[in-house]
């Protein structure tokens, strides 16, 4: 349960950051269809994206969760590995949707600036949700 509540909170952020983020770039490009255009390649990239990033999050929260770790420690790691994974999934997707390739460049580094901003924010909500989750009493079995 924990694991869907993380993956899903990276996912709709990454969606709605990527048309955010879309929106703006397709902007500068060309005023209104480059919004267009713009929102409708950010969002779909944002979300797949998302589920990359909230997958590999919840598996690095598992793991560092069982270890103490000083919280500044979890947000440098959260922000290098969604940055690499936005950076280099990006990259792939409009290099190889768009040319020329050098217009490539950019939804990446607008990517990484995004999951650079959201880290501290998703370890803030991931150790709220595991801190909540372990300060409850287990459920008493009434059938027992």
């Amino acid at each position: 349960m924990i694991w869907s509540k993380l993956v899903w909170w990276v996912l709709w952020r990454g969606a709605v950051s990527g048309a955010i983020l879309g929106g703006l770039f397709g902007t500068f490009i060309g005023f209104v269809v480059g919004t267009i255009y713009g929102m409708a390649y950010g969002a779909p990239i944002g979300a797949i994206m998302g589920v990359i990033d909230g997958i590999a999050l919840a598996i690095m929260t598992y793991l560092f969760w069982g270890s103490p770790q000083p919280f500044t420690r979890f947000v440098l790691s959260t922000r290098i590995l969604g940055m690499t994974l936005n950076f280099i999934g990006v990259y792939l997707y409009f290099h190889n949707s768009f040319q020329p390739p050098s217009v490539s460049f950019i939804p990446p580094i607008l990517a990484t600036i995004a999951a650079y901003f959201l880290a501290p924010r998703y370890v803030k909500y991931a150790t709220n949700l595991y801190q909540s989750n372990n300060s409850r009493k287990p459920q008493v079995n009434v059938l027992s």
